[in-house]
């Protein structure tokens, strides 16, 4: 009994002289690229042209690829175009094949930049109100192979 009571004894004296492990940063100070917004222009289902965008936070390794996962039901129209924070035009090449936008940069895009995705020209198999999911990812410089970004919501509504 002694034995269990020493045992115990010095488990909650090790315990209690461990520091407490503590967030540190800044709230939303995320060190990896991530998707900051989406939305529609015009938001309801019905309109003929809509544009769908999203805006991308570049962080970490600079971005040199985006592939977007286009959405079963979802026809791209027009074409695809790449902003920065101050809606200067980015150059790349962009191709459309089997529902997967891909889109090659010129230059690689350095961490701290925001981007503006906009694809333009939109139309939509439904005329309901709905969210659809796009999913991207990116090849950055350094790394090997597509790294998924996560997944763009864009809600419509009737």
């Amino acid at each position: 009994m002694k034995k269990l009571i020493y045992a115990a004894a010095l488990t909650l004296l090790l315990t209690s002289t461990i520091p407490a492990a503590q967030a540190t940063g800044v709230p939303g100070d995320v060190k990896a690229s991530h998707i900051d917004h989406t939305g529609a222009h015009p938001f309801n289902a019905r309109s003929p042209n809509a544009t769908h965008h999203f805006e991308l936070h570049v962080e970490g390794p600079s971005l040199s690829q985006l592939s977007i996962d286009v959405p079963e039901g979802i026809r791209i129209g027009r074409k695809i175009e790449i902003t920065d924070r101050a809606q200067k035009k980015v150059e790349a090449t962009v191709s459309i094949q089997d529902r997967k936008a891909k889109i090659v940069f010129a230059k690689p895009v350095p961490s701290g930049t925001t981007l503006s995705i906009s694809m333009k020209g939109i139309r939509t198999s439904s005329y309901l109100g709905r969210t659809w999911l796009y999913r991207v990812s990116s090849q950055m410089v350094g790394l090997i192979g597509d790294i998924p970004l996560g997944t763009a919501q864009i809600r419509t509504y009737d």
